[in-house]
Protein backbone atom coordinates (compact mmCIF):
# COMPACT_ATOMS: atom_id res chain seq x y z
CA UNK A 1 0.00 0.00 0.00
CA UNK A 2 1.44 3.69 -0.94
CA UNK A 3 -0.18 7.03 -0.21
CA UNK A 4 1.09 9.71 -1.90
CA UNK A 5 0.69 13.38 -1.21
CA UNK A 6 0.84 15.98 -3.92
CA UNK A 7 1.49 19.77 -2.88
CA UNK A 8 -1.19 22.26 -3.41
CA UNK A 9 -1.31 26.19 -2.58
CA UNK A 10 -3.39 28.10 0.62
CA UNK A 11 -6.13 31.06 0.46
CA UNK A 12 -6.43 33.65 1.94
CA UNK A 13 -10.71 31.86 2.22
CA UNK A 14 -9.57 28.83 3.46
CA UNK A 15 -6.15 27.05 4.32
CA UNK A 16 -8.42 23.99 2.74
CA UNK A 17 -8.60 25.37 -0.88
CA UNK A 18 -6.58 25.85 -3.68
CA UNK A 19 -7.28 29.35 -5.40
CA UNK A 20 -8.76 27.62 -8.60
CA UNK A 21 -11.15 25.47 -5.61
CA UNK A 22 -12.02 28.32 -3.71
CA UNK A 23 -13.04 30.63 -7.13
CA UNK A 24 -15.23 27.37 -8.20
CA UNK A 25 -17.21 27.25 -4.64
CA UNK A 26 -17.16 30.79 -4.64
CA UNK A 27 -18.71 31.23 -7.81
CA UNK A 28 -21.62 28.16 -7.43
CA UNK A 29 -22.45 29.81 -3.80
CA UNK A 30 -22.54 33.43 -5.87
CA UNK A 31 -24.70 31.11 -8.44
CA UNK A 32 -27.10 30.16 -5.35
CA UNK A 33 -26.53 26.60 -5.49
CA UNK A 34 -28.61 24.98 -2.95
CA UNK A 35 -27.06 21.65 -2.91
CA UNK A 36 -27.78 18.41 -4.99
CA UNK A 37 -30.41 17.13 -2.57
CA UNK A 38 -32.36 20.31 -3.40
CA UNK A 39 -32.88 20.24 -6.83
CA UNK A 40 -35.48 18.21 -8.79
CA UNK A 41 -34.21 15.51 -11.08
CA UNK A 42 -34.45 17.29 -14.21
CA UNK A 43 -32.78 20.67 -12.10
CA UNK A 44 -29.35 18.03 -11.21
CA UNK A 45 -29.15 17.31 -14.69
CA UNK A 46 -29.20 20.68 -16.22
CA UNK A 47 -26.37 21.21 -13.80
CA UNK A 48 -24.07 19.67 -15.55
CA UNK A 49 -24.27 21.46 -18.88
CA UNK A 50 -22.71 24.42 -18.06
CA UNK A 51 -19.95 22.97 -15.81
CA UNK A 52 -18.72 20.62 -18.54
CA UNK A 53 -16.87 23.81 -19.88
CA UNK A 54 -14.57 24.17 -16.62
CA UNK A 55 -12.92 20.75 -17.78
CA UNK A 56 -11.19 23.25 -20.41
CA UNK A 57 -10.27 22.98 -24.44
CA UNK A 58 -11.20 19.03 -25.70
CA UNK A 59 -7.54 17.88 -27.00
CA UNK A 60 -7.72 16.21 -30.29
CA UNK A 61 -7.54 12.51 -30.54
CA UNK A 62 -6.87 10.63 -33.34
CA UNK A 63 -10.53 8.85 -33.87
CA UNK A 64 -13.67 9.00 -31.73
CA UNK A 65 -16.81 7.59 -32.63
CA UNK A 66 -20.23 6.79 -31.03
CA UNK A 67 -21.72 3.63 -31.12
CA UNK A 68 -23.69 0.93 -29.39
CA UNK A 69 -23.06 -2.12 -27.42
CA UNK A 70 -25.91 -4.53 -28.63
CA UNK A 71 -28.67 -5.70 -25.79
CA UNK A 72 -32.14 -4.84 -24.31
CA UNK A 73 -31.96 -1.96 -23.79
CA UNK A 74 -28.73 -0.83 -26.49
CA UNK A 75 -26.04 0.84 -24.21
CA UNK A 76 -24.38 3.94 -26.10
CA UNK A 77 -21.20 4.62 -26.24
CA UNK A 78 -17.94 6.61 -26.82
CA UNK A 79 -15.06 5.70 -28.48
CA UNK A 80 -11.92 7.74 -28.46
CA UNK A 81 -8.78 5.63 -30.36
CA UNK A 82 -5.55 7.61 -29.59
CA UNK A 83 -2.35 7.66 -31.69
CA UNK A 84 -0.61 4.19 -31.12
CA UNK A 85 2.34 4.39 -28.59
CA UNK A 86 3.41 0.79 -29.44
CA UNK A 87 3.15 1.10 -33.43
CA UNK A 88 3.91 -2.35 -33.72
CA UNK A 89 0.89 -3.77 -30.68
CA UNK A 90 -2.97 -3.38 -30.83
CA UNK A 91 -3.32 -0.90 -27.38
CA UNK A 92 -4.93 -1.75 -24.56
CA UNK A 93 -8.30 -0.34 -23.45
CA UNK A 94 -9.85 0.95 -20.85
CA UNK A 95 -13.33 0.76 -19.97
CA UNK A 96 -14.15 4.27 -18.52
CA UNK A 97 -17.58 5.22 -16.00
CA UNK A 98 -18.56 8.75 -15.92
CA UNK A 99 -19.62 10.34 -12.33
CA UNK A 100 -22.78 12.24 -11.63
CA UNK A 101 -24.35 10.59 -8.65
CA UNK A 102 -25.57 7.74 -10.51
CA UNK A 103 -28.54 10.52 -11.46
CA UNK A 104 -26.69 12.54 -13.81
CA UNK A 105 -23.88 12.94 -16.64
CA UNK A 106 -23.02 10.76 -19.93
CA UNK A 107 -19.93 10.59 -21.94
CA UNK A 108 -20.52 14.14 -23.59
CA UNK A 109 -19.98 15.49 -19.92
CA UNK A 110 -16.78 13.49 -19.47
CA UNK A 111 -15.68 13.90 -22.79
CA UNK A 112 -12.24 16.53 -21.99
CA UNK A 113 -11.06 14.63 -19.47
CA UNK A 114 -11.18 11.20 -21.47
CA UNK A 115 -9.95 12.72 -24.26
CA UNK A 116 -6.39 13.44 -22.11
CA UNK A 117 -6.93 9.99 -20.45
CA UNK A 118 -6.54 8.09 -24.26
CA UNK A 119 -3.54 10.35 -25.24
CA UNK A 120 -1.73 10.46 -22.66
CA UNK A 121 -2.20 6.69 -21.72
CA UNK A 122 -2.04 5.59 -25.13
CA UNK A 123 -5.49 3.51 -24.29
CA UNK A 124 -8.25 3.32 -25.97
CA UNK A 125 -11.00 4.28 -24.24
CA UNK A 126 -14.77 2.83 -24.31
CA UNK A 127 -16.63 5.47 -22.47
CA UNK A 128 -20.22 4.36 -21.53
CA UNK A 129 -23.64 5.78 -21.25
CA UNK A 130 -25.00 3.55 -18.71
CA UNK A 131 -28.67 3.80 -17.43
CA UNK A 132 -29.95 6.30 -14.92
CA UNK A 133 -31.61 6.34 -11.80
CA UNK A 134 -34.56 7.17 -10.36
CA UNK A 135 -36.28 5.61 -13.72
CA UNK A 136 -33.60 2.79 -13.71
CA UNK A 137 -32.03 1.96 -10.26
CA UNK A 138 -29.60 -0.74 -9.16
CA UNK A 139 -28.31 -2.72 -10.56
CA UNK A 140 -29.04 -1.44 -14.09
CA UNK A 141 -26.02 0.82 -14.17
CA UNK A 142 -23.48 -2.28 -13.32
CA UNK A 143 -25.70 -4.75 -15.79
CA UNK A 144 -24.75 -1.58 -18.31
CA UNK A 145 -21.54 -1.57 -17.10
CA UNK A 146 -20.49 -4.92 -17.14
CA UNK A 147 -21.88 -5.59 -20.33
CA UNK A 148 -19.38 -2.83 -21.71
CA UNK A 149 -16.82 -4.82 -20.03
CA UNK A 150 -17.03 -7.57 -21.79
CA UNK A 151 -18.37 -5.73 -25.22
CA UNK A 152 -15.02 -4.35 -25.23
CA UNK A 153 -13.24 -7.54 -24.83
CA UNK A 154 -14.62 -8.84 -27.95
CA UNK A 155 -14.16 -6.14 -30.03
CA UNK A 156 -10.94 -5.76 -30.21
CA UNK A 157 -10.12 -6.79 -33.93
CA UNK A 158 -12.92 -4.57 -35.00
CA UNK A 159 -11.73 -1.55 -33.63
CA UNK A 160 -8.06 -2.15 -33.26
CA UNK A 161 -7.21 -2.59 -29.53
CA UNK A 162 -6.18 -5.78 -27.94
CA UNK A 163 -9.50 -6.58 -25.88
CA UNK A 164 -7.69 -9.03 -23.20
CA UNK A 165 -5.24 -5.68 -22.22
CA UNK A 166 -8.35 -4.31 -19.95
CA UNK A 167 -8.55 -1.52 -17.62
CA UNK A 168 -11.74 0.01 -16.06
CA UNK A 169 -11.53 3.53 -14.88
CA UNK A 170 -14.33 6.03 -13.47
CA UNK A 171 -14.74 9.16 -11.55
CA UNK A 172 -16.90 9.34 -8.50
CA UNK A 173 -19.85 6.99 -8.75
CA UNK A 174 -18.24 5.91 -12.31
CA UNK A 175 -15.32 4.79 -9.70
CA UNK A 176 -17.37 2.83 -7.82
CA UNK A 177 -19.01 1.27 -10.66
CA UNK A 178 -15.48 0.59 -12.12
CA UNK A 179 -14.63 -1.10 -8.33
CA UNK A 180 -17.79 -3.32 -8.63
CA UNK A 181 -17.12 -4.15 -12.42
CA UNK A 182 -13.70 -5.62 -11.23
CA UNK A 183 -15.18 -7.48 -8.32
CA UNK A 184 -18.20 -8.36 -10.37
CA UNK A 185 -15.68 -9.99 -13.07
CA UNK A 186 -13.38 -11.73 -10.71
CA UNK A 187 -16.85 -13.28 -9.19
CA UNK A 188 -17.97 -14.67 -12.56
CA UNK A 189 -14.80 -15.33 -14.17
CA UNK A 190 -15.21 -12.96 -16.71
CA UNK A 191 -13.02 -11.16 -18.62
CA UNK A 192 -9.44 -10.44 -16.84
CA UNK A 193 -9.31 -6.87 -15.42
CA UNK A 194 -5.21 -5.81 -15.51
CA UNK A 195 -6.28 -2.48 -13.84
CA UNK A 196 -8.49 -0.65 -12.02
CA UNK A 197 -8.39 3.51 -11.73
CA UNK A 198 -10.60 4.49 -9.05
CA UNK A 199 -11.21 8.65 -9.39
CA UNK A 200 -12.72 9.92 -5.55
CA UNK A 201 -15.14 6.71 -5.84
CA UNK A 202 -18.10 6.23 -4.13
CA UNK A 203 -17.48 3.42 -2.54
CA UNK A 204 -19.34 3.19 1.37
CA UNK A 205 -22.41 4.69 3.05
CA UNK A 206 -20.61 5.60 6.35
CA UNK A 207 -22.12 9.12 6.49
CA UNK A 208 -20.23 9.61 10.01
CA UNK A 209 -16.00 8.62 9.10
CA UNK A 210 -13.42 12.05 9.54
CA UNK A 211 -14.19 13.02 6.06
CA UNK A 212 -17.65 13.40 6.03
CA UNK A 213 -17.26 15.27 9.45
CA UNK A 214 -14.90 17.48 7.87
CA UNK A 215 -16.15 18.59 4.41
CA UNK A 216 -19.87 16.69 4.82
CA UNK A 217 -22.24 19.63 6.66
CA UNK A 218 -22.43 22.40 4.13
CA UNK A 219 -19.13 22.90 2.95
CA UNK A 220 -17.75 22.30 -0.52
CA UNK A 221 -19.58 20.74 -3.76
CA UNK A 222 -20.53 17.45 -1.86
CA UNK A 223 -22.53 17.15 1.62
CA UNK A 224 -23.38 14.30 3.69
CA UNK A 225 -27.10 15.28 2.51
CA UNK A 226 -26.48 14.94 -1.14
CA UNK A 227 -25.25 11.37 -0.78
CA UNK A 228 -28.23 10.58 1.03
CA UNK A 229 -30.20 11.55 -1.65
CA UNK A 230 -28.25 10.16 -4.31
CA UNK A 231 -27.90 6.38 -2.54
CA UNK A 232 -31.75 6.81 -2.34
CA UNK A 233 -32.02 7.00 -5.97
CA UNK A 234 -30.02 4.76 -6.67
CA UNK A 235 -31.33 1.45 -4.65
CA UNK A 236 -34.48 0.88 -4.27
CA UNK A 237 -34.41 -0.31 -0.46
CA UNK A 238 -31.64 1.36 2.34
CA UNK A 239 -30.67 -2.34 2.65
CA UNK A 240 -28.61 -2.59 -0.77
CA UNK A 241 -26.03 -0.02 0.21
CA UNK A 242 -25.05 -3.25 1.99
CA UNK A 243 -24.35 -4.97 -1.07
CA UNK A 244 -20.70 -5.61 -2.24
CA UNK A 245 -21.00 -4.46 -5.95
CA UNK A 246 -22.82 -1.22 -4.04
CA UNK A 247 -20.51 -0.57 -1.33
CA UNK A 248 -17.67 -2.53 -2.51
CA UNK A 249 -15.45 -0.98 0.39
CA UNK A 250 -17.72 -2.99 2.44
CA UNK A 251 -17.13 -6.64 1.36
CA UNK A 252 -14.63 -9.18 3.12
CA UNK A 253 -13.13 -11.28 0.13
CA UNK A 254 -10.73 -8.45 -2.20
CA UNK A 255 -8.55 -11.10 -3.28
CA UNK A 256 -7.86 -11.57 -6.47
CA UNK A 257 -8.59 -7.91 -7.92
CA UNK A 258 -7.01 -5.67 -10.25
CA UNK A 259 -4.12 -3.36 -9.20
CA UNK A 260 -5.47 -0.44 -8.17
CA UNK A 261 -4.69 3.50 -8.60
CA UNK A 262 -7.15 5.79 -6.05
CA UNK A 263 -7.22 9.43 -6.98
CA UNK A 264 -8.13 11.17 -4.40
CA UNK A 265 -9.23 15.58 -3.33
CA UNK A 266 -8.12 16.25 0.65
CA UNK A 267 -11.11 18.64 1.17
CA UNK A 268 -13.99 15.50 -0.07
CA UNK A 269 -16.51 13.72 1.85
CA UNK A 270 -15.70 10.60 0.20
CA UNK A 271 -12.23 11.03 0.95
CA UNK A 272 -11.96 8.33 3.56
CA UNK A 273 -13.96 5.79 2.29
CA UNK A 274 -11.63 5.78 -0.87
CA UNK A 275 -8.45 5.60 1.48
CA UNK A 276 -9.75 2.85 3.54
CA UNK A 277 -9.88 0.37 0.58
CA UNK A 278 -6.99 1.07 -0.80
CA UNK A 279 -5.83 0.09 2.65
CA UNK A 280 -8.22 -3.08 2.29
CA UNK A 281 -7.27 -4.57 -1.10
CA UNK A 282 -3.53 -3.71 0.16
CA UNK A 283 -4.18 -6.62 3.10
CA UNK A 284 -6.08 -8.89 0.58
CA UNK A 285 -2.44 -8.71 -1.45
CA UNK A 286 -3.59 -6.49 -4.31
CA UNK A 287 -1.32 -4.04 -5.36
CA UNK A 288 -2.94 -0.58 -4.54
CA UNK A 289 -2.06 2.84 -4.29
CA UNK A 290 -3.67 6.48 -3.64
CA UNK A 291 -2.56 9.67 -4.23
CA UNK A 292 -4.12 12.67 -2.10
CA UNK A 293 -4.61 16.32 -3.05
CA UNK A 294 -4.27 18.33 -1.14
CA UNK A 295 -7.14 21.63 -0.73
CA UNK A 296 -8.79 20.42 -3.86
CA UNK A 297 -12.34 18.93 -3.75
CA UNK A 298 -14.74 16.45 -5.05
CA UNK A 299 -14.93 16.75 -8.85
CA UNK A 300 -11.63 18.47 -9.92
CA UNK A 301 -10.51 15.62 -12.29
CA UNK A 302 -13.80 17.71 -14.08
CA UNK A 303 -12.54 21.51 -13.42
CA UNK A 304 -8.96 21.27 -15.37
CA UNK A 305 -9.70 25.50 -16.40
CA UNK A 306 -9.44 26.07 -12.92
CA UNK A 307 -7.47 23.87 -11.62
CA UNK A 308 -4.07 22.49 -12.14
CA UNK A 309 -4.20 19.54 -10.11
CA UNK A 310 -6.53 17.49 -12.95
CA UNK A 311 -3.70 17.97 -15.55
CA UNK A 312 -1.40 16.39 -13.09
CA UNK A 313 -4.16 13.56 -11.45
CA UNK A 314 -4.54 12.40 -15.26
CA UNK A 315 -1.11 12.28 -16.17
CA UNK A 316 -0.42 10.43 -12.91
CA UNK A 317 -3.50 7.57 -13.91
CA UNK A 318 -2.14 8.02 -17.74
CA UNK A 319 1.90 7.10 -16.62
CA UNK A 320 0.02 4.12 -14.22
CA UNK A 321 -1.70 2.60 -17.49
CA UNK A 322 1.43 3.07 -19.49
CA UNK A 323 3.24 1.30 -16.79
CA UNK A 324 0.96 -1.94 -16.10
CA UNK A 325 0.80 -2.26 -19.91
CA UNK A 326 4.39 -1.62 -20.65
CA UNK A 327 3.79 1.50 -22.95
CA UNK A 328 6.36 4.17 -23.67
CA UNK A 329 6.16 7.73 -22.76
CA UNK A 330 3.25 9.77 -24.49
CA UNK A 331 3.41 12.22 -27.14
CA UNK A 332 1.17 14.70 -28.75
CA UNK A 333 -2.04 13.27 -30.71
CA UNK A 334 -4.01 14.54 -33.80
CA UNK A 335 -6.74 13.73 -35.20
CA UNK A 336 -10.52 14.70 -34.84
Amino acid sequence: MDHSIVSGATTAYSHRLTPGAEQFLMTLKSDGFPGWAYLTIEQARAMLGPVAPLAGEPERVSRVEDTHVPGNPEIPVRLYIPESLRPDLPMPVIVYFHGGGWVCGDYAYIDTPVRALANRSGCAVVSVNYRLAPEFKYPAALDDAYAALIWASQQGQRFGWDGSKLAVAGDSVGGGLAAAVALRSRDESGPAIAFQLLVYPVLDHDYSNESYRQFGSSWGILTRTDMIWFHSHYVSHPDQLDLPYVSPARWAHLEGLPEALVLVPEADPLRDEALLYVERLSAAGVRARSVVYPRVIHGFWQFGALMAEAHTAIDEAAASLRSCFSIPSSRASTGS
